[in-house]
């Protein structure tokens, strides 16, 4: 079953999907029907799940322990 949305958004992000959707699906019928639907799949995916960037840039800024280094001596790192 399908669904009719109508929605506002700016003309600037609007050129820009519509072109992208040129690329990936052509200019025909139904294609940029098929675009948004992709579109809002990935937002409903991504926060229903948490967005994988966010959790990732947190244990970054968390940082990691790697425990103490013994040596100071560059060499003695890289010893086969």
């Amino acid at each position: 079953m399908t669904k009719t949305i109508t929605i506002n958004i700016d003309e600037k992000i609007d050129e820009e999907f519509r072109d992208m959707v040129k690329t990936k699906y052509g200019k025909g019928k139904g294609s940029l029907g098929r675009a948004f639907e992709e579109a809002l799949e990935y937002f409903i995916r991504h926060r229903k799940d948490g967005d994988p960037d966010e959790h990732l840039l947190m244990l970054a800024e968390k940082g990691f322990r790697l425990g103490k280094l013994t040596t100071n001596k560059r060499g003695e790192w890289h010893r086969a």
